[in-house]
This record gives C-alpha cells, structure tokens and sequence, in this order.
C-alpha cells in the first residue's frame, strides 16, 4: 500500500518564561495570548521546554505547559533538539540571543518585537542573517490577523477610496509599542515618505522615549501619531479616514468599527460617515495565527507575514526620529 504523507512536526524551545512565553492565559483558555499556548494548539509542533535565567519562572512554565525547565540555552541543547526558538525575552535581550542562535542549526527564530533596541545592532543582526539560512519572524502579531490582511486587500483594490487622513494613540515606548503602530500604519497603507516628532515623553522606558509624531504617507495623506502616558492607562487606537469610509480600530484592535458615506439625515445636502458595522476580531488568537502562518512557511514555502526585513525597516524609521526628531525616505538604514 503506498505510504500516506506524513505531516512534520516541529521541536519548539522558548527562551523565556514570563507573561508572553508563558503566563498570559493557561491550556483551558479561550485566549491564546503566550507563545507556549499557541504553539502547544498547533497539531505540528511539539514543546521541549523553556529556557530562563530565573530557574522559577523556567520551572513554573514548564509545570503549566510541560517540557524541561533551564536556565541556560547550553544546558537546553543538551537535551532538546529544537528546530524552531521563540525568543519571548524582554527587549534588552534580544540582540545578544540573536547573535548566538545565528551558530546554530535551526529552521526559523520566532522572536518578540522590537528586533533589538538599537539600529546599530538591527545592522549586526541584518548582517549576521545574511549569511545564514535561519530565516526570522517577528510578532507584529495584527499582520497575522485575517480581520487585517482583509482590510490591507480592501484597501489596496480602492474600495474605500483615497486615503485622506488619520489618527492614533499609543504609550510606552517609540520603538516597544510604538513600532507596532508604525508597522502597521505601513502595513496597511504603504510606506512612509517622512516623519516629524511634535513632543516626546519618557513615560515607561528611559533610554525609548514615547513621541508624537506627524507622519507623510507616500499618497500625500498624513498620519497624526499621538503619545498617552502609560501610567493613566493603557491604550492602542487608530481612527484612517478615506473618501469613502472611515476604519476604527479599538481596544488595541480587538474590536473593528467600519463607517460607511451616506447622505445625512437631519441637514439636507450634507453626506457624513455613518456607521455600518462593527466587529470583534481575533487579536486574542493573533499569535496562534502567526505560529501557522511559520508552519506554512517551512511547509509550502508561504512568504512569512512578518520578516527580519519588515522590522528592520521599521526599526530604521524609528532610529531616524529618535536621532535626530525627524524621518525623511532613505535616511535610515537600507539593506
């Protein structure tokens, strides 16, 4: 009888045992919010462990998840085979972790954003993976997000028209959470042909300033990026109007509202942006979108939704405004 083909399944070790590894939800969740929950989801894949300095937060991710509990990458490899990392490490590590896993034999490096803390070291890590065949994927997790590739595609066909204008608040950090905003502002509405940096506050981090930045879109519209000091609350919105419709995303992209141009009712002549539907989308299962989106890629070939290049490039436009309070097309970093 000939031979049925055999899905792969893939070993998975992550680096790192706190909130995003590990402990935002449980295996009873609805919620896949942590790296382990969506990887342990996916039929293909097969958890070895957890890796963390502090051997209580390796071994309290390994009780909840199963697989070894280390606190060294070394003493990992000894016993566990990975053929994918996920890197669910605070920002200040990533640079220094990247450098050693580009020595190893891996199939992909799934890492937390932002891609390092510096451009300097976004350059380092550029050139090392030119070099090597691991490929990396990083977790702006709204590009894995079917509500957002659908608005992307909505959007580029010109159903809702030109973009005029739009707005956003976010805290926290430029390049920790503000990059998020800005990859994805890039995401679904092209590049960015310049920035310029209105006030700043250190409102988390004090080496990440978060900004007000007053981006130019390549379609001559204007995006107004607004910082909210994270200690009053916490908040992740974006408000795009276009000529014909009008795109709110709410509670960091959890719901979706769609406003649509109709004739006003109460002053004749006058047309205004109604609302004509709104939805809850799957941010709360983004992450187990992009651990498929990895498993396409490594099976079929299907480009990754979020590429060492898509976060570089975000990482130089951030660079430019720290620097110097403004961004203009080709002053960052080019690969």
């Amino acid at each position: 009888m000939p031979q049925k083909n055999v899905s792969p399944v893939y070993n998975v070790l992550i680096i790192g045992g706190g909130q995003i590894g590990a402990l935002y939800d449980n295996p009873d969740s609805q919620n896949i919010l942590t790296h382990a929950h969506a990887f342990t989801a996916h039929p293909n894949y097969r958890l070895q462990g957890f890796v963390d300095q502090d051997k209580e937060k390796a071994l309290g991710a390994a009780r909840v998840w199963g697989g070894g509990a280390y606190t060294d990458l070394s003493e990992a490899l000894e016993d566990c085979q990975p053929d994918i990392i996920c890197l669910a490490l605070p920002d200040e590590h990533h640079f220094s972790y990247l450098q050693i896993l580009a020595k190893l034999d891996l199939k992909l490096i799934f890492t937390e954003k932002p891609l390092t803390q510096t451009i300097a070291e976004a350059d380092e890590i550029i050139r090392l993976y030119q070099h090597s065949s691991i490929p990396i994927a990083v977790n702006y997790l709204r590009r894995f997000m079917p509500e957002f590739i659908s608005l992307r595609d909505r959007i580029r066909r010109g159903e809702f028209g030109d973009y005029v204008t739009g707005t956003g608040y976010y805290g926290k950090g430029l390049f920790h959470n503000g990059s998020h905003m800005l990859d994805l502002l890039i995401y679904l509405l092209g590049n960015i042909t310049g920035g310029l940096v209105v006030n700043q506050e250190n409102d988390f981090y004090d080496h990440d300033p978060s900004a007000s930045v007053i981006w130019d879109l390549e379609n001559q519209g204007k995006f107004y990026m607004q910082n909210v000091n994270c200690h009053f609350f916490t908040v992740f919105e974006m408000d795009l109007f276009f000529r014909r419709k009008r795109l709110r995303f709410l509670e960091s992209g959890l719901r979706i509202e769609e406003y649509d141009l109709a004739d006003n009712q109460v002053f004749s002549g006058y047309r205004s942006l109604s609302l004509s539907s709104g939805y809850t989308t799957s941010l709360n299962r983004a992450i187990a979108f992009g651990v498929q989106n990895i498993y396409e890629h490594l099976t079929d070939g299907k480009p990754l939704l979020c590429s060492l290049e898509d976060a570089y490039r975000v990482m130089g436009v951030c660079d430019a405004l720290q620097r110097g309070g403004k961004y203009e097309k080709n002053n960052a970093g080019s690969m």
